[in-house]
């Protein structure tokens, strides 16, 4: 049992410093998206200013203002897009369920689960119905839309012609 408290414990410890790691580059990102405004806006009234005298600075400075707000946003996404695949297997682990165990529940592939875990928007698989002639035959392609941590649509496509798109196999053994 001491383990499982260890275990418990080094999960939460995690799930902390994960946290206090994504609001120090919320922060960062924030910092920088505020200083590209600053010089955009900054730039802009010094040139207005030397444009009154006649001694024009550049044109284009707005540009270098736009390019450090567009980098803070940037980080910002790729951050926020970590944070949460990190945060869906922290999920797992703190419900003390392996990947096979998760995989086996919900029906699905390791691989599947995989994508799920790192955050892919849309996870997509084949369902097949029994064959009266043995085996398994082709019923429909499943899409699963994904966002945050939750499943936010489900979607059959009764097209069985989309398992030869898919690379998926046209019959399965029984």
């Amino acid at each position: 049992m001491e383990a499982d408290t260890h275990v418990d414990l080094a999960v939460e410890r995690t799930e902390l410093a994960l946290e206090r790691t994504h609001l120090a580059w919320i922060r960062t990102t924030f910092a920088m998206m505020t200083a590209g405004i600053a010089i955009d806006k900054g730039l802009e009234i010094i040139h207005r200013q030397r444009l009154l005298t006649n001694k024009a600075l550049a044109e284009n400075g707005h540009i270098i203002g736009i390019m450090i707000k567009s980098f803070g946003v940037l980080l910002l996404v790729i951050e926020t897009i970590q944070f949460v695949k990190r945060s869906r297997q922290l999920a797992r682990l703190r419900r003390k369920l392996s990947a096979e165990q998760v995989a086996e529940r919900a029906n699905i592939s390791r691989p599947t689960l995989s994508s799920i875990e790192k955050g892919m928007p849309g996870v997509a698989f084949g369902s097949y119905r029994v064959d009266p002639q043995g085996g398994h035959k082709p019923f429909s392609i499943q899409v699963l839309e994904i966002s945050g941590d939750r499943i936010v649509g489900h979607h059959n496509f009764l097209d069985t012609n989309l398992f030869d798109i898919f690379g998926l196999p046209r019959h399965l053994d029984a």
